[in-house]
């Protein structure tokens, strides 16, 4: 509204949010917007591909905290990146110590996010590279399924950096020591470019990125 765009304080901020950041970058980012906007209303939507994408060209929300599909990110949309997603696996997995994707051939995996979309660009990553499409029969929407899983068997899988480093998980799950830059989709902030950013947006964004550097 006016007021938002006048950089009023108060008013609502809209944010999907996509599970894995729920549990890394949101609760400390939020921490920090608070302090500088304590009587703004804070709205929180599940947010998985392509929901969270939908909702913010719809301008139902403000903000969609996720990852894109490769080849998304257009002209309507502005992405900010805020942290990688590199292979993760328990700690001690045989496979903890691979340096190259080559050594990751008979490795199995489950994908995370709706059927069909994590693992599709994972598949084509193996293929440039001559490698067969990685083994994987467990696809999960529940991101705390994906977690527990990970952490207790000797399947990989995907999964953003700042949770390998901060918060509960980061003693249950590995990232693996690649020597290789890997086409994965960032962990992003992402708003409409088809409009500006309100204040109250562009100072969560800011937040977003004191804690995810």
């Amino acid at each position: 509204d006016l007021r938002a765009l006048r950089g009023d304080s108060g008013g609502v901020l809209r944010l999907a949010v996509a599970p894995s950041t729920c549990a890394t970058l949101i609760p400390r980012a939020l921490r920090t917007f608070r302090q500088q906007r304590p009587t703004t209303e804070v709205v929180i939507v599940d947010g998985l591909y392509p929901s969270g994408a939908t909702l913010v060209r719809s301008g139902s929300v403000d903000l969609f905290v996720g990852s894109l599909q490769p080849g998304e990110a257009g002209r309507d949309l502005r992405v900010e990146r805020l942290c990688g997603n590199p292979i993760t696996s328990r700690p001690g997995h045989p496979l903890s110590n691979a340096t190259s994707l080559e050594a990751l051939a008979n490795a199995e995996w489950i994908f995370g996010g709706p059927l069909g979309w994590r693992g599709s660009y994972f598949v084509e990553i193996f293929r440039r590279r001559g490698l067969p499409a990685p083994r994987s029969c467990i696809q999960a929407e529940s991101f705390i399924a994906l977690l527990a899983i990970v952490s207790e068997s000797d399947l990989m899988s995907i999964m953003p950096r700042r949770m390998l480093e901060h918060g509960p998980f980061q003693f249950a799950l590995h990232a693996l020591p690649l020597r290789e830059r890997l086409e994965l989709p960032p962990i992003g902030a992402i708003s409409n470019g088809a409009s500006p950013q309100t204040p109250v947006a562009r100072d969560f964004v800011r937040a977003l990125r004191q804690v995810a550097d």
